[in-house]
């Protein structure tokens, strides 16, 4: 099992490399495009912009190849404009120059830090600046979006209304950490809060990650845990109680967004909770490879993420050194 997991991972590794497998040529004008867009996060406020995720909805009929793509989108702060008043689920009428992503050497390079391939590896497909004049608020149809991204939109809407509810029961000073560490929301979170888990060294503690989904997973199931030690058939209550825990995990990624590192762990606790319903090690190679084979099968760029790159490499040193340290 390991070598099969092994050389899947090789297969996907050669294939991305030289044949580009799973990639998609997205191709914009080189001027300004008209599209309509959603917006499908929280706005995060600047000095004299504001910055967030656009959908695309519809574009020009050279760029309909593109309804569905992800954009990472700058404004230009304006006190006269509908900037500040912007928030998840607003259509927008845009009129921007749209940058690919597609070209290392044409990149944005910060201090050695290469912009576009970070947003390439997180799921964009390009990034634009848009000034105060070429956009406009307006009610935009959802229908050329998938299921999935209109379900996404749905759930971001929902813990909007639940981040307003949490505000007005905490005070201002514990909301902007309370909102990160239950909600996922860090838009409200200053420099000096960052500052701070940082030298302490639990910043880890402010991103959806391992930590909150196994404790989610673990209450779930400390509830559950008399259903499926009771009366006859336990194989197929363990099964039922593993499911029925599961289910309300997706349930709160899709709640807070969909986070990379949130639907990484969702996906191991996934693996882990259906290998142990089955009778399986829970914690093995086989089951750390195969939740790694999942998540490349759907975006292969994870595979040059540092969070995925240090959670495989931490569960596998877990499982490994801690027997013979132990």
């Amino acid at each position: 099992m390991v070598r099969i997991a092994l050389l899947l991972l090789a297969v996907i590794w050669i294939g991305y490399s030289c044949f580009g497998w799973f990639s998609h040529n997205y191709i914009w004008k080189s001027g300004k495009t008209t599209c309509e867009a959603v917006i499908v996060s929280p706005i995060s406020y600047h000095q004299r912009t504001i910055s967030c995720d656009l959908l695309l909805t519809d574009c020009e009929s050279s760029l309909s190849a593109n309804v569905g793509s992800r954009i990472k989108a700058h404004f230009l702060i304006d006190n006269d404009s509908s900037t500040s008043t912007l928030q998840i689920g607003d259509g927008l009428i845009i009129n921007s120059r749209i940058k690919g992503l597609e070209s290392r050497a044409k990149s944005q390079t910060i201090r050695n830090f290469d912009y576009n391939k970070y947003l390439k590896i997180h799921g964009y497909a390009g990034s634009t600046f848009i000034m105060p004049q070429n956009f406009h608020k307006e009610v935009i149809s959802l229908q050329n979006l998938s299921v999935i991204e209109r379900t996404k939109l749905k759930m971001l809407l929902a813990r909007d209304k639940l981040l307003v509810v949490l505000r007005s029961h905490i005070g201002n000073s514990e909301y902007p950490i309370v909102a990160a560490m239950a909600l996922g929301d860090k838009t409200m979170i200053d420099k000096d809060i960052r500052e701070t888990f940082s030298d302490t060294g639990v910043s880890h503690l402010l991103a959806l990650s391992g930590l909150h989904i196994s404790i989610i997973f673990s209450f779930i199931m400390l509830i559950f845990t008399p259903i499926s030690y009771s009366g006859s058939n336990y194989s197929l209550r363990r099964i039922f109680t593993t499911i029925a825990t599961i289910i309300p995990i997706w349930i709160y990624v899709l709640l807070v967004g969909m986070p990379v590192s949130a639907v990484r762990s969702a996906v191991m606790i996934t693996i882990y909770g259906l290998v142990g319903a089955i009778g399986r090690n829970r914690i093995s190679i086989n089951t750390i490879a195969l939740a790694a084979i999942i998540i490349l099968a759907f975006n292969p760029l994870s595979l040059f993420d540092v969070g995925f790159q240090l959670s495989f490499l931490a569960l596998s040193g877990i499982h490994i050194f801690f027997p013979i340290l132990d």
